[in-house]
């Protein structure tokens, strides 16, 4: 459901920017037009707005002038701030009561609570930074791992907002010339458009292999397969300890075993399923198969796991999935030469689950395949609304270099338009608010 869009100079919004619950502090953000008012009111002395850019330590008051905690508050005044009007934190203790009743003050003094995002959209909405920079902000504070954080803070300096406004200024200097190319068709235009075009579909190439779908969570990899295959016990060897019910009896997974960790600098989740089976032995094993095949069909990534000793094919509904001969401590030298090289033919790993042999292929396999469908860590995080204007915006600039190559000037300058359409869209000079209430309310209150 889309937000209502707001404007960003009309109203005074307060929200806790710190996480919830208890905590020795908690910061409070305000913004907004009548800021100064409101912390003349809310606070006993008032000495951040003589110093701002400063924490000056002050109490913060109640409706009849009791104090509700004593707090350091900072000030600092547009349009030299994070949303680029006044805006103020006022740092007090952690207690859900103590930054509750300090809210409710605020609200009752004219601000209202800042819906997801909004001190983000009002820095964007203010020229504070553009599109790509604001969805940096949600992708650092999303990040689960270490390469993550990196990777959103070299878009949050501005260095990929200076690539596009590279490619933006060739752009324009190619639709200026197609343009002149159809206006004055007689005249001699010394410019290697071709050759531009080329560079500029180069250029963005390398920026597509660069990036990488960032948020939603953990990746979710499905461990599937047959009953008894060892599905549990590649789980267990992957947790490096026993969190799924390893037996003989066939059947013994029902409900899927969930276990989570890092790989690669990406958080992923392992999914153990019930194992299939041609005929499912009751109703309840048969729920079961169903919960399997929906888990896979939702999950990014799935491993089929076989018996190393008897291959067993995949089912159609599951989509390349990594193919794991499992049990090989189980087989001859000549059987497991063998089916090693049928297996490594299938693009899959043989492993032993009991002794360990082969997971880290299996682990660096898994590796490989993230990247192919989700593009390298150390890259350009972005969301999916951006990489579908840089695949549009590649598409455009092929098809422009194609027209061109065949003189067809007039569908070459559309394309280029199409194009400088795509490039607004990701810096965000030509995003409808529709488009730009949903991005923000992905954000968290308080950022």
């Amino acid at each position: 459901m889309n937000l209502p869009s707001v404007p960003s100079s009309h109203d005074n919004i307060a929200a806790l920017s710190s996480g919830q619950g208890l905590a020795a502090l908690a910061v409070i953000r305000i913004s907004g037009p009548k800021l100064k008012d409101i912390l003349g009111r809310v606070l006993s002395d008032g000495g951040c707005l003589r110093k701002p850019r400063r924490l000056v330590l002050d109490q913060v008051l109640d409706e009849s002038g009791e104090v509700i905690d004593q707090v350091l508050a900072v000030f600092f005044p547009g349009p030299a701030s994070y949303t680029g009007e006044d805006m103020a934190e006022l740092h007090c203790h952690g207690g859900r009561a103590v930054y509750g009743r300090i809210l409710q003050r605020l609200f009752a003094l004219g601000c209202r609570e800042a819906l997801p995002g909004e001190f983000t959209r009002r820095a964007f909405e203010n020229g504070k930074m553009d599109l790509t920079r604001a969805e940096a902000v949600m992708h650092i504070i999303n990040a689960r791992t270490p390469q993550q954080v990196k990777a959103a803070a070299r878009v949050l300096t501005g260095k990929f907002q200076q690539r596009l406004e590279n490619l933006r200024r060739q752009l324009e200097e190619a639709l200026a010339v197609a343009e002149a190319l159809i206006d004055f068709p007689d005249e001699e235009i010394d410019f290697p458009l071709e050759a531009e075009l080329e560079s500029l579909a180069k250029e963005l190439g390398e920026i597509r292999k660069s990036l990488f779908l960032a948020g939603g969570g953990a990746v979710e990899i499905a461990i599937l397969g047959r009953q008894n295959v060892g599905k549990s016990s590649l789980l267990n060897r992957l947790a490096g300890r026993e969190l799924a019910l390893v037996t003989p009896v066939a059947g013994t997974t029902r409900d899927a075993v969930r276990f989570r960790t890092e790989l690669a600098g990406r958080e992923v989740e392992f999914l153990d399923t019930a194992g299939l089976s041609p005929k499912p032995a009751d109703e309840l094993d048969r729920l079961s198969q169903e919960k399997t095949r929906k888990d896979a069909r939702q999950a990014a990534l799935a491993l089929w796991v076989f018996e190393a000793t008897e291959f067993t094919p995949p089912p159609d509904w599951c989509s390349r999935p990594i193919l794991v001969a499992n049990k090989i401590d189980l087989l001859e030298k000549k059987q497991k030469e063998g089916l090693e090289k049928e297996v490594l033919s299938r693009g899959g790993v043989m492993l032993s689950a009991l002794s360990g042999e082969g997971v880290e292929n299996l682990l660096e396999k898994i590796a490989q395949r993230l990247e192919e469908e989700f593009g390298p860590q150390e890259g350009i995080p972005v969301s999916w609304q951006q990489a579908e204007a840089i695949d549009n915006l590649v598409a455009a600039i092929r098809r422009a270099k194609d027209e061109f190559h065949h003189n067809q000037l007039l569908i070459t300058a559309e394309e280029l338009r199409r194009a400088m359409g795509e490039l607004g869209r990701l810096l965000g000079q030509e995003v409808t608010p529709d488009v730009l209430d949903m991005i923000f309310s992905r954000f968290c209150i308080g950022k």
